[in-house]
Formats: C-alpha cells, structure tokens, sequence
C-alpha cells in the first residue's frame, strides 16, 4: 500500500489531477471539524456555531498556510497563486486560524479562549494526519540514515535510493499523542474552557517543532540562513507559557482558585445559550400569567353563572 501511494501520488476524475496529499488533508480537517463539534457539545456550547466558524477559520487557514510558504520560501509573487504546485505550512495555517476565529468570535460575541479551547486539540489531530501527505509527496524528511540496521521504515524513509530519517513519522507520532492528551483533558474536566488548552497546544507543539526543526534536510527549512520556524516555534513556547500563567492568575483572582472554581463552575458560556434560555424562561412566564387569567375569568364566570 505504501509503495503504491508513492509510485501514485494521485488519480483523475474527469481529467482533474486529485492529489493524495490533499486528500489526506482534507479528511484531517473534517476529522478535526467532528471532534471539535463534539467538545462544543460536551461543554454546552451551542453547535450551531460550528457552521459559520468552520466557513471562515478553515479558508483564513489555509491562505495563511500559503502565504506564510510563500514568503518564507522566497517564491515570486507570480507563484503566490499557483496552489497545485503545492507549498504550505503549518505555522501559517495556526496563524491564519487564530484570525479567522478572532474575527469569528468579535462577529458572535463569544469569547475566544473558549472556543479556541475546543479547537486547539484537534489542531493536533489535523496536523498529526496531515503529516501522512508529506510521506505521499516525499518530503520533509531528515538526514541520512547511513547505519543498515536502521535503513527501515517507520524509522527511515527511502528518498531515491537513499535512506532519510523519517522525521514526517516522528512529529505525526508526538501531534497524535499531544491530541489525545489535551482533547482528554478538557473532556474529562467538568469546567468552562477557559484557554488552558490553547495555552497548553502552544508550549507542546513549538517544543516538538523546535526540537524537530534543526533535523530536516535544509531543502525543507524555510528561511534564508536562518530556522525561521524554529525561531517562531520558540516564541509560540514562550506564548504559551506567558498565557498558561495569566489566565491561572486570572482565574485565582475571579475563581478563587488558580483552575476550576470555589463555587462551581459551569461550562455554559456563550450568549446565545444564555438567550436562548431566557426567551425560554420568558416564555414560560408568559404562559403561566397567560394560564392564571384565564383561571380568573373562568372563576368570575362561574360566579356570574350561580348568581
């Protein structure tokens, strides 16, 4: 199966090219949009928000995958809109996705850490299959594996004869376990997110990308001279370690409580829910006064009737 992906990175349907790599990356997005329903639903945030995020965070996420490629690699501006000559990364698709759900959130009036927070895990999922596509087109890989007795897959990928690190196995294996942990971790914590994960989905995966970063083939380090996105990756660390802090201090300050609260803490949280429930609660009155009159003129009825 393996061999045959590589020997046929793609098929046709009625003379269009289709990619594997864009296949896998796209089933990593609607894998990453089910489990990101999933956690809105068991935090009681209204589903129906996931239709308008989805529409505006997954297109910011990918121009902001292509032009941070773009840029980075030095492409011609020419080349810019070329998308099936490939070129994206995966740091600009973060970047791109946190504006689309800024925007998202400012439009909705909902607050960002909370969704973000329900997102960030399958940030990790996505990007843990994603990784597969880059097996598919063959690249992103490390240095050479020179011992035999490691010139073997998943360990190493054979590269046109010779044997690489299989550095796109490797950060694929560390995203999928990182997914798995913070998406656990917000499931099983009956509280309102509050952007501990993001926090958290910050520090994790600029480790892993920094720590991987100086291992690639420098065909696949973007930047002239410099590890641009090992620089980025150390700042998305140092992010995420400044907001793990303040929003524990914030929470210290509201909650009484470094996380979690004194008093409860429930995960309802966006205005839509709260309108919802108090047109519900309005309503509700309304029929109840509505009830009682009527209980007062048939009363009065009565009364006139036996006179």
């Amino acid at each position: 199966m393996l061999n045959y992906l590589l020997e046929n990175p793609g098929f046709s349907i009625f003379g269009l090219k289709i990619y594997y790599y864009g296949v896998i990356i796209v089933c990593g997005m609607g894998l990453g949009v089910f489990f990101t329903w999933y956690l809105l639903k068991k935090k009681n945030i209204d589903t129906e928000l996931l239709y308008p995020l989805v529409l505006l965070t997954i297109p910011m996420a990918l121009i902001g995958a292509r032009l941070f490629y773009c840029v980075m690699d030095g492409l011609p501006f020419s080349e810019w809109i070329n998308v099936r000559s490939g070129g994206l990364s995966i740091l600009g698709g973060v970047f791109g996705g946190a504006g689309g759900i800024a925007i998202f959130c400012t439009v909705y009036k909902v607050n960002f850490l909370r969704i973000a927070d329900c997102i960030a895990p399958n940030l990790l999922l996505g990007q843990a299959i994603g990784r597969w596509g880059n097996f598919v087109n063959q690249e992103v890989y490390g240095f050479t594996i020179k011992n035999p007795s490691f010139q073997f897959f998943p360990v190493a990928v054979n590269i046109d004869g010779t044997w690489h690190l299989a550095l796109f196995f490797i950060e694929s294996l560390l995203t999928l376990t990182g997914f798995l942990l913070l998406f656990f971790m917000i499931l099983k914590r009956n509280t309102k997110p509050n952007g501990q994960a993001v926090a958290l989905y910050f520090v994790y995966y600029g480790t892993v990308r920094a720590c991987l970063e100086p291992l690639r083939e420098s065909a696949f380090i973007l930047g002239d001279g410099v590890m641009l996105s090992r620089l980025l990756s150390i700042g998305m660390v140092i992010i995420g370690i400044g907001l793990f802090i303040a929003i524990a201090f914030i929470n210290k300050k509201k909650e009484g409580l470094y996380f979690g609260s004194l008093n409860g803490d429930s995960s309802v949280c966006t205005n839509r829910i709260v309108y919802r429930t108090f047109n519900k609660k309005n309503n509700k009155n309304d029929i109840e006064h509505t009830q009682t009159k009527n209980d007062d003129d048939n009363t009065d009825n009565k009364g006139k009737s036996e006179d």
